[in-house]
């Protein structure tokens, strides 16, 4: 189930796994900035039981601190690229559930390996801490499938390693949108998104970071519109669930931001 932007909840043997976990009306630690334009999937309380949250990063449009806050009482076990456990635990996480994790570094929770890898990105929620914490890219691996995220991003040759230390994959979450010339590094623009995809061998991919935050100049459906057509030309399945809707591996996905683009009189003409 895809919450809109980078926040998925998954099933993978027998976990129920949330990634980058954000419900928040706002990606600021403002509440009237960067607000979301649609509203959330769930409330926290409506989640299912979570086993595991895994975090690529500690950026406000990726990790949720109220719910964050919520999942503290629970038994939910958190993986964390190195540095981040502090703030959870400020948040009232006990150190015993968090695990903190460098690239190619593994845990195993149950039947399902979790490996944080390497991604080409920026931390911080503040000015005076920005990169004092690692951010990473994700290799799921259980008995039924096996699960790429590529957190954010920009493109390079690490694809291409992970894919050849850690692929194939039966899905790909990838980053797609955010992007602007002026931060080229730091997210990837849509053909990278599917050369990324191919890099790490991944069988169809999901676009994620888009249709909840504007932190960038492009219309808020371009990404998807551009890696549509990027991918149908190498003939890469693409899958693109409404936000909410529980998908699985062989689910049939409309392409529905296409009715929403033919309303819209900004791309007309």
């Amino acid at each position: 189930m895809w919450f809109g932007h980078s926040t998925l909840a998954l099933r993978v043997d027998d976990l129920t796994i949330l990634v980058d976990p954000v419900l928040a009306t706002a990606a600021s630690p403002l509440p009237w900035v960067i607000q979301r334009f649609q509203l959330a999937a769930c409330r926290p309380d409506e989640l299912p039981e979570i086993d595991v949250v895994v975090i690529s990063h500690d950026h406000y449009d990726h990790l949720d601190s109220s719910l964050v806050r919520a999942l503290a009482p629970t038994r939910t076990r958190f993986l964390v690229p190195q540095g981040v456990g502090a703030r959870l635990r400020r948040w009232g996480v006990p150190a015993e559930r968090i695990t903190e994790l460098v690239w190619d570094q593994s845990a195993d929770i149950s039947t399902v390996t979790f490996t944080a890898t390497e991604s080409h990105h920026s931390s911080g929620r503040g000015i005076r801490d920005q990169s004092s914490t690692l951010w990473a890219s994700w290799a799921i691996k259980g008995h039924d499938v096996s699960v790429f995220y590529t957190g954010d991003s920009g493109y390079g040759a690490h694809w291409a390693r992970i894919g050849e230390a850690y692929g194939p994959f039966d899905i790909v979450f990838a980053e797609n949108g955010q992007y602007a010339d002026g931060w080229p590094g730091a997210h990837m623009f849509p053909p990278e998104t599917v050369a990324a995809v191919r890099d790490v061998r991944g069988a169809r991919f999901v676009p994620v970071h888009w249709a909840m935050f504007d932190l960038s100049l492009h219309h808020w459906s371009e990404p998807v519109r551009r890696s549509s057509l990027e991918a149908d030309a190498i003939a890469l399945p693409m899958m693109t669930p409404l936000i909410g809707q529980v998908t699985t591996l062989d689910s049939d996905t409309d392409r529905w931001w296409q009715a929403l683009d033919a309303r819209d009189p900004r791309l007309r003409g």
